[in-house]
């Protein structure tokens, strides 16, 4: 039972406080980098605009995930602000974590369809 309740400790004190924060800025810094290179003229290829999604995607996903991290690391004072809060986590936050999540999945498996296609269409067969 006590380790359980470390468990706990750590994870509300150091992951959602720290570590959450720390990576999804992280993440959020580096796909606004991979916008603003893939916003240039050079690269308006069939690739670059799938990156270009997945990136936009990414960081939707990073957005609502370190939102999330502050609704569960820290804890409020007000009843009435932590009933709003858990909603806008159970209604908004999560599910919408979740849904820009699946999309980058969608992309990165139609970036993979459509690079093998291309390859074959191509190189050796035309299969697609």
């Amino acid at each position: 039972m006590n380790s359980t309740n470390e468990i706990d400790n750590f994870t509300n004190n150091i992951g959602y406080r720290y570590l959450i924060p720390f990576v999804c800025t992280f993440g959020i810094l580096c796909n606004i980098i991979n916008l603003i290179v893939l916003a240039s003229p050079r690269l308006k290829q069939s690739p670059y605009i799938y990156l270009t999604f997945l990136a936009l995607s990414d960081l939707l996903t990073l957005s609502f995930t370190l939102t999330l991290s502050f609704t569960r690391g820290f804890q409020f004072e007000d009843v009435g602000t932590q009933y709003i809060v858990k909603k806008l986590e159970k209604k908004i936050f999560i599910p919408s974590a979740n849904v820009f999540s699946a999309i980058s999945v969608v992309i990165t498996v139609a970036l993979t369809v459509e690079r093998y296609c291309n390859y074959y269409r191509n190189g050796r067969k035309n299969i697609c």
